[in-house]
């Protein structure tokens, strides 16, 4: 489209030259039809629009990370979710994060890009968030944490342990995924499915004492379903 911009304009100079007032009422139109564009809604990267609302929507951001995450430890590595689309946030693996923090050692990414740490790596904190709209980011804590204290702070807190379970599995690691499957599990402990994909984890870790303890506490739940009974009977005959 711009290529062919051009060529209409070269086409046109030479008549345009020749008629001064049809080249400034063209100029005059230009400039016209440059503000509207300037102020109509854009998903064009390269539009003002665009640059403004991804400028605001950055800003935010950027300000209540810092507020809530300080001074993060070299090597930590960030991971999100529920970003809005198109605000130019993390592209590759977080350079962003680097930049606000001053810290060449930080990374990041959306919980699809999620990987356990390769061994021989250095070792940091991986911090997980989910953005809430009225809010801010919500820190989702992998591992221990006060149930009570965590599940009243965040109406959302199961949905958000689950995603980040999911996401552990995801990036094959396991241990991290059962732990946090194991959690919701004492949280909801009529829940079968929890129990059940705290079991799967755990075998997937290769500690089978623990999936087959898990397994046996996921049937003798109310909402056992009949694969998860078949599971745990085949379990038996091992």
């Amino acid at each position: 489209a711009l290529f062919g911009a051009l060529g209409v304009v070269f086409a046109l100079a030479p008549f345009l030259g020749r008629h001064a007032g049809i080249a400034t009422a063209s100029v005059a139109l230009l400039a016209l039809l440059g503000g509207v564009r300037d102020h109509a809604p854009s998903l064009d990267w390269g539009d003002p629009p665009y640059q403004r609302r991804a400028a605001a929507i950055l800003q935010g951001m950027r300000a209540d990370l810092l507020r809530k995450v300080p001074r993060p430890a070299a090597h930590s590595r960030f991971f999100f979710v529920r970003v809005p689309d198109r605000v130019g946030f993390l592209a590759g693996d977080g350079p962003a994060l680097r930049v606000w923090y001053g810290d060449p050692t930080l990374s990041g990414g959306f919980y699809s890009a999620y990987r356990a740490r390769p061994a021989g790596t250095p070792h940091g904190e991986d911090r997980f968030f989910r953005l809430d709209s009225l809010t801010g980011w919500v820190p989702v804590v992998q591992g221990p944490e006060s149930l009570t204290v965590a599940q009243a702070a965040n109406p959302r807190w199961e949905r958000d342990h689950v995603a980040l379970a999911q996401a552990l599995a995801a990036g094959a690691d396991w241990q991290g995924a059962a732990a946090e499957f194991e959690k919701l599990a004492h949280a909801s402990p009529q829940d079968a499915s929890h129990a059940f994909d705290a079991a799967v984890s755990l075998g997937a870790a290769g500690d089978m004492p623990g999936a087959y303890k898990w397994l046996a506490e996921a049937v003798r739940r109310p909402g056992a379903t009949p694969e998860m009974r078949a599971a745990a009977a085949a379990a038996q005959k091992r």
